[in-house]
């Protein structure tokens, strides 16, 4: 009878864990079969019973437990308080405990017991307040559930292995004691001791036999595997699946209303002159985005509620409070670009504002706004955020740049150039000798260039000095014969111009010469001949000097310019 009891207590457990596996199966997840999780562990086969057997048995043992958890009760109730007397009574209640679980779960079938126990704690408002997001991390906890229960099942499997090597390394020591010369009363100590212990290893193999049923319950079969993903993937599109797409539906329906309701506004927008310029139409339009967004959001969120996906409902509220967070911080920065791309802030279109000093029409405000201006090829672009510390103002008559593409200019050298080409970045400049430089608009703008073509007229002065010799008339003859050579020689050097404006006055006595300077004016069209008009002055005088026999004093020559 005593072998008979020791089975039922080592094999009716293995049945009611292979039960709880059974009726946890359909929560479990796919994975492949755990056919070796540990090489030392050996399942003994379950016998094929009937249902009915299986409880009959159950049934016997929790008979035996109640009697023997009552005569323990007896037993300390007539004695002292016995700390081991209590331990036995705490192991039998706890085996009696299973035993009875045992028999429930086998009577009522494939249910989970432990979903149909839930008390309702008595939870603070700060615990209330996390049941709102409790769907999401239910779920962010499910997508490792599998994983973290495979592993502590391992974990118990070893410590319950290691329970029992101890288990046996101490009855084998106890066997030894047993078999040697001992005492009546050492043997009764020992078997005590041997039964403790024999208890002790039958529970780890238990437990351990446990955790094996439910970790090869838990990984399931191939075929199983992809039975589960079927099922899951069905699932989703009949309830989840279908509601995020109702929630597209929806939004794509609310979008295309009110895009129609937009292009109407565009097409009367178009039959008015200027009017998507207008402050107005600009209100409209941002108005309709705006009430499109929020509308598709009501619209989502109406879905969720009305579809009972409490999880897609607290994830679109929760990206929603972030969202809201976010724009809290850059709310000043908002409201400040809204005022620009209403055409109401500090930057208004077609006005002029000043970028890197150099001067610039506001063509249009947009997330990236552009910029012209009429002496340069190409435009600017830049985005939003740098307007909101610039200022426009209206347009008036001054010039956009200092030159024009084909002007010729001078620099602080008097060095001429020609512009080739102006762009928002660089100017692209020419010199007569024909070697090409590249300045930054930026700084050609605030260079001292001179614009000879931009100019009305341009003056050239010229220094020439004739010798001592000549005092007599040179107040009087001297000037005029320059005068009238100088003016001959520039009108037959096809300049360009016929604004030709020719003056000549005695300047100074100088240490070996009587020196004059002449002063020529003509039109801004032979500014290109700037050198050549120099030289010709100098051509004029020293033929001059020679028709009249003039000397001309060694050194004596000087250059001056300056447009007018």
């Amino acid at each position: 009878m005593k072998n008979i009891v020791f089975n039922r207590r080592v094999f009716l457990p293995l049945l009611f864990a292979l039960t709880l596996a059974n009726a946890n199966y359909s929560h479990s997840q796919g994975a492949e079969v755990s056919e070796n999780i540990n090489d030392s562990v050996s399942v003994a086969p379950v016998p094929e019973k009937t249902l009915s057997d299986k409880l009959d048995e159950l049934s016997d043992v929790l008979k035996e437990k109640n009697s023997e958890l009552g005569a323990l009760k007896t037993k300390i109730a007539k004695s002292d308080a016995d700390p081991e007397l209590e331990a036995e009574i705490t192991r039998a209640s706890q085996e009696l405990d299973i035993l009875r679980k045992s028999f429930e779960q086998l009577a009522i079938g494939n249910i989970n017991l432990d979903s149909v126990r839930i008390e309702e704690p008595n939870l603070t408002w700060q615990e209330e307040l996390t049941l709102a997001v409790k769907p999401l991390l239910e779920n962010l906890r499910g997508l490792t559930e599998g994983p973290r229960k495979r592993e502590n099942l391992r974990q118990a499997m070893a410590n319950q292995k290691n329970i029992a090597e101890k288990a046996e390394k101490a009855l084998a020591s106890i066997e030894v004691l047993l078999a040697g010369e001992a005492s009546k009363s050492q043997q009764n100590q020992l078997e005590v001791l041997k039964s403790k212990w024999q208890r002790t290893k039958e529970n780890a193999e238990r437990e351990e036999q446990l955790a094996l049923y439910q970790l090869e319950s838990l990984s399931g079969s191939k075929s199983d595997w992809f039975t589960t993903l079927k099922e899951s993937t069905i699932d989703f599109f009949q309830e989840r699946g279908l509601t995020i797409a109702l929630a597209i539906t929806v939004s794509f329906l609310i979008w295309l209303i009110l895009a129609g309701i937009s292009k109407l506004l565009d097409k009367t927008g178009k039959s008015t002159s200027k009017y998507s310029n207008r402050t107005t139409y600009r209100v409209i339009a941002y108005a309709q985005r705006l009430l499109t967004v929020i509308l598709i959001v009501i619209g989502v969120l109406t879905v969720f509620f009305i579809r009972g996906d409490i999880l897609l409902l607290v994830i679109t509220l929760t990206l929603l409070f972030a969202a809201a967070l976010g724009l809290k911080n850059l709310l000043p920065q908002f409201l400040a670009e809204s005022r620009l791309l209403l055409n109401i802030g500090a930057v208004r279109e077609h006005e002029q504002i000043v970028i890197d000093g150099v001067p610039w029409r506001v063509a249009s405000i947009n997330m990236f706004s552009k910029f012209t201006n009429p002496e340069i090829q190409g435009t600017l672009r830049l985005p939003l955020s740098e307007l909101k510390d610039l200022k426009s103002r209206p347009i008036t008559e001054e010039k956009w740049f200092p030159s024009s593409r084909g002007d010729w200019v001078l620099d602080s050298a008097d060095t001429l150039y020609e512009v080739i080409k102006q762009t928002p970045l660089v100017v692209e400049l020419q010199s007569a000798q024909g070697t090409n430089k590249l300045v930054p608009t930026s700084t050609y703008f605030s260079a001292e260039f001179v614009n000879l073509t931009k100019s009305k007229r341009i003056r050239i002065t010229s220094t020439f000095g004739v010798g001592y010799e000549l005092q007599s008339i040179a107040l009087d003859e001297v000037p005029k014969v320059f005068q009238e050579s100088v003016s001959e020689h520039l009108k037959n050097a096809s300049l360009g111009t016929d604004q030709i404006d020719v003056r000549v006055e005695f300047a100074k006595a100088g240490e070996s010469s009587l020196d004059y300077i002449v002063i020529a004016q003509l039109g801004s069209n032979a500014s290109k001949y700037f050198y050549r008009i120099e030289r010709t002055i100098q051509q004029a005088c020293v033929d001059a000097c020679n028709q009249k026999g003039w000397g001309i004093p060694f050194p004596q020559l000087t250059v001056h310019h300056q447009p007018v």
